[in-house]
């Protein structure tokens, strides 16, 4: 054998050894820093790791992961994932065991989790107290409309089942801005509710401007709350707002503030310049709604603005194909308050159909304003019996007949 067929030989060789120990060679310094520096980019502190056993089909086991950054201490004690080495990117997805714990920065915060795979069952169990959302942020690329949505920190208690892409799974979040709880089930189609799904937070102008695509703004003064029952509930793996099923919901604003508010034309019909400030206080009555094959049905709900201006609302609109149909009402009441209107009933309402797509919706004012002026034309004459108040008078019972009722007692009152 020659001096060049030995060299290649030995060379081959050395490929050979290197490449069988390459997943070892990561559990020694300066090997085991490429596993360190990848874990520190991700949470964006500092890492240590005391063991990395990898090998070429798995599984792949890193203990002893000290974690230290300006929001939490703490200590992985074992990650392992049932990959191959060449597929160690997806260590993650993959994990079959995953045990850890420790302490937040703030009023002695601490946090557990407990994940197993057992063949085909993957069991998890997390707990934490005021755990900072921008860490949650930054692990898992969440959108940062999360921590405005939640608060800087939040407690949670959840647990989960899954085999092959379906299973159960519990969630309990608290924090000072929000309240959330899900118990649900789920299969590769759909997941559904096992319990009433609830949800209190407070709004904000930053969160309602981003939902609402800078439509609005609002603060809240009490706390949203919105309801989901389980009954015929059906959220579709993957989405499709077609096929998304809730039968009966309830959503409650409460009090807030609507900034930035331009009701001048609404002002100008009811005579009312208290609505042309910019911030203008709200309270509406709880929604019952419901959202089935595209269609968002709307039950009645009444609002009263600037603390003095009762006003209503139902009807319906299709999300599917952007059209709008509903019903703005203005009551009895306010008839009677700001336009000293008294000639029709307690339970009449003025209505005002509003109706096309969202973004160019068309109020028929004009038609508003008519109905006005006829009754304010009939109350002249009503008490002669004259023909245009008779014909005020079919105008209110028609409406009558049409307004769902009120629910009372208002809030406000």
């Amino acid at each position: 054998m020659t001096m060049l067929k030995r060299l290649i030989l030995l060379f081959l060789c050395i490929i050979v050894i290197l490449g069988a120990s390459l997943p070892y060679l990561f559990a020694i310094e300066p090997f085991k820093q490429i596993v360190t520096s990848a874990l520190e980019r991700k949470i964006g502190g500092k890492v240590t790791v005391d063991t990395v056993r990898f090998s070429w089909f798995g599984p792949q086991q890193i203990k002893g992961v000290h974690l230290a950054t300006p929001l939490i201490n703490g200590l992985i004690e074992e990650m392992q994932s049932n990959v191959p080495f060449w597929k160690i990117k997806s260590f993650a997805k993959n994990l079959v065991q995953l045990k850890g714990s420790g302490t937040t920065n703030r009023d002695k915060g601490k946090f557990a989790i407990d994940a197993t795979r057992n063949q085909s069952v993957t069991n998890l169990k997390l707990s934490a107290t005021q755990m900072p959302t921008p860490l949650i942020v930054q692990l898992f690329n969440i959108d940062p409309l999360l921590k405005t949505f939640i608060g800087p920190y939040f407690d949670a208690n959840g647990s989960a089942s899954i085999q092959d892409e379906s299973g159960n799974f519990n969630l309990y979040v608290s924090s000072p801005n929000t309240k959330g709880s899900i118990q649900a089930s789920f299969t590769p189609e759909a997941i559904t509710l096992k319990a009433p799904f609830t949800l209190s937070c407070s709004l904000t102008p930053e969160l309602t401007s981003r939902l609402t695509k800078g439509s609005l703004f609002i603060q809240s003064k009490t706390p949203t709350y919105l309801r989901i029952e389980p009954n015929g509930f059906s959220l579709p793996r993957p989405f499709s707002l077609t096929n998304l099923q809730i039968p009966k919901a309830n959503l409650d604003l409460g009090q807030f503030t609507l900034l930035h508010a331009n009701l001048a034309p609404l002002a100008s019909l009811l005579k009312a310049d208290r609505l042309t400030a910019s911030q203008i206080e709200m309270w509406l009555t709880n929604e019952d709604w419901s959202l089935q094959n595209g269609q968002l049905r709307l039950d009645r709900v009444d609002a009263l603005l600037a603390n003095s201006v009762h006003l209503c609302a139902w009807g319906n609109v299709n999300i599917l194909q952007d059209q709008v149909d509903l019903i703005f009402g203005i009551p009895a009441d306010t008839l009677a308050k700001s336009l000293h209107i008294q000639n029709v009933s307690s339970s009449y309402v003025l209505q005002i159909p509003v109706t096309g797509p969202i973004q160019n919706l068309n109020i028929d004012a004009g038609g508003a304003t008519a109905k006005i002026a006829l009754l304010i034309a009939g109350k002249k004459v009503q008490e002669r019996g004259g023909i245009l108040g008779g014909v005020a008078s079919v105008i209110t019972k028609a409406s009558e007949e049409k307004a769902p009722p009120p629910k009372r007692p208002f809030p406000w009152e």
